[in-house]
């Protein structure tokens, strides 16, 4: 079933994750993510049956980091999304930077800065995943 949060609304979300085993959200603008996962109610819904042992997450890029406790470190000017705060789904503790090849390191190093350890900034290169079940965290390098 492929779901758009952009289009759906709050019981349109419940009833299709009602339905899921598993959601793969992609990635994108992550402020953007972050305002429709808002609007439609996703992040309440999937929190809970994530929560609750009913549903799998799995996000690439923006969709790895809403899976945090806070998208904030991701604001960027050119972010069409527009919200009041940041909170995301909290389903781990820290919060993803991906695609962190792409960029010089002084760009990781000033946002953690920038936090002052408010939040635990996890970098991912492209050709890197992580894995998360129950207490347990695995970073998967490429093949």
């Amino acid at each position: 079933m492929n779901l758009d949060p952009c289009r759906g609304t709050e019981p349109e979300v419940a009833l299709a994750l009602d339905r899921a085993d598993m959601v793969f959200v992609l990635g994108g603008y992550p402020i953007f993510l972050l305002e429709w996962a808002q609007r439609s109610g996703f992040l309440r819904e999937a929190c809970q049956r994530v929560g609750d042992g009913k549903l799998l997450y799995a996000g690439v890029s923006a969709g790895a980091a809403l899976a945090g406790p806070s998208m904030e470190p991701l604001a960027a000017s050119d972010d069409p999304g527009r919200v009041i705060d940041f909170p995301a789904l909290a389903l781990i503790d820290y919060v993803v930077i991906s695609h962190v090849n792409r960029y010089p390191a002084t760009v990781f190093d000033e946002r953690r800065r920038e936090r002052h350890g408010r939040l635990d900034l996890v970098p991912l290169s492209d050709d890197e995943a992580s894995t998360i079940s129950g207490t347990n965290t695995q970073r998967i390098p490429s093949a």
